[in-house]
């Protein structure tokens, strides 16, 4: 790929919106050569594939000391997302981390809970499905549950698909020589598709999430049992918005058609335009079209028109679902206004998790 040195600074600003900066760094750093008077924008690249680096070795580290935590009181829960999907990345240090998720199972959530406020200050805001803390920077959620529906019987089902992968031999990724549990890749290429289509009618979502996505299925294409995977996302109801997606990541982000699980017909490809415009208007969770960034009412109430917003422009992908979804948000506005006001701690001690070498 050949960009002139004029053209960094404008590209690397998209990246860093989509939080793909340290991949499109590396690639302009490996495709072109640049003169002495360049240097300084070659500096620049290092620079940001440096601080992308040390950011994930910090992850990495609290991750690790984490799922050694839980190992050793034998509690059973899985990591999504993150540094595990990383792992498929050419080079994982290139992919812009963000806050680390557990799912805990359901035997041991209020087990888990009570340990780590014991060690750290563990918060949970009204009417959310995790609990949240930091160590050593890193922010972490404890999730009681990974997605929500607006149908009773949908989420019930799918609770128990993720409860079931936790309890009977998660799947396993290596970590800097340490196993991690984790979703298999069936449950896996639909829970990363959940998340997206969920923040995408929200709040919005980045090219990152993207091209997780899409390497998972990649790396994955032998392994995702694709009957399964249908049979999971027709009883949830995404087929349509599923393959709509799915046509970012087979004619812009270089998936082959056949390693896409579902078939793509022409009209699932009608989407492509105008799905693509909201991902690069919004940026990462869309935090680019908002004008109230900090928490509280404003936030609140601009977060309920976004996604009434997507609501109407993208109606027709899942309308049973919008329909609830619109009424649910309807009524959740003041409840959640309210609470990002006053907050909602939950568990509260200050102490920390321990030094990084702790054999606990």
């Amino acid at each position: 790929m050949k960009v002139d040195a004029e053209e960094i600074d404008g590209l690397l600003q998209l990246a860093e919106r989509q939080t793909v900066a340290g991949v499109v760094a590396d690639v302009i750093m490996r495709c072109n050569e640049y003169s002495w008077e360049e240097r300084k924008k070659v500096r620049m690249l290092v620079s940001v594939i440096n601080q992308i680096s040390a950011d994930n070795d910090r992850v990495e580290i609290e991750l690790l000391r984490m799922v050694k935590f839980l190992n050793n009181r034998q509690m059973s829960f899985i990591v999504m997302k993150g540094q595990t999907i990383g792992t498929l990345y050419p080079n994982p240090k290139l992919r812009e981390s963000g806050d680390v998720d557990f799912y805990m199972a359901k035997k041991d959530q209020r087990k888990i809970v009570e340990m780590l406020s014991q060690k750290t200050t563990i918060e949970k805001e009204h009417n959310s499905k995790h609990f949240n803390f930091e160590s050593a920077g890193v922010s972490f959620e404890l999730h009681t549950k990974v997605a929500s529906f607006p149908e009773k019987a949908v989420q019930v089902y799918f609770d128990d698909i993720i409860e079931q992968e936790v309890t009977e031999r998660p799947e396993k990724v290596v970590i800097n020589g340490d196993e991690v549990p984790t979703l298999s890749p069936t449950v896996n290429a639909v829970y990363l598709f959940v998340h997206i289509f969920h923040h995408f009618m929200g709040d919005g979502i980045g090219l990152r999430q993207l091209c997780d996505w899409m390497l998972m299925l990649y790396k994955n294409k032998d392994r995702i049992d694709r009957q399964r995977l249908g049979e999971i996302i027709d009883r949830i109801g995404y087929r349509k918005a599923f393959c709509a997606f799915g046509c970012i990541l087979t004619e812009k982000l270089g998936l082959k058609e056949e390693d896409f699980p579902l078939p793509i017909t022409d009209k699932d490809r009608k989407w492509l335009d105008k799905l693509l415009k909201d991902v690069y208007k919004g940026g990462n969770f869309g935090k680019y079209k908002r004008t109230f960034t900090e928490a509280g009412w404003k936030h609140g109430f601009e977060s309920a028109g976004m996604a009434f917003r997507q609501y109407a422009k993208f109606f027709s992908l899942t309308p049973k679902n919008n329909i609830i979804w619109a009424w649910h948000t309807l009524k959740l506005i003041p409840r959640v206004a309210w609470s990002k006001l006053k907050g909602e701690k939950v568990y509260s001690k200050k102490d920390k998790l321990g030094p990084t070498n702790a054999n606990n």
